[in-house]
């Protein structure tokens, strides 16, 4: 992964709370892309930063399911 890409704050992540919430929303968006197709084998995904939480938010779960995707996209 380059230097320049986002990463959590793993001190964050050690509250249980915000691990719950990344959990739920972890499964949120993975249960949607298998749902309703939306991501494919080989797909590019562009994510648009406006510089809020919820952009953000949506490029650190795509970079998280891309990782452990059973499918490279």
């Amino acid at each position: 992964m380059p230097a320049s890409s986002p990463s959590i704050d793993v001190r964050a992540l050690e509250r249980p709370d915000v691990d719950r919430l990344a959990r739920k929303l972890r499964r949120g968006i993975g249960r949607a892309v298998a749902d309703f197709g939306m991501i494919e084998a080989g797909d590019r995904v562009m994510v648009c930063l406006s510089g809020g939480a919820d952009s953000y938010t949506l490029l650190e779960l795509l970079l998280g399911l891309k990782r452990v995707a059973p499918i490279d996209f």
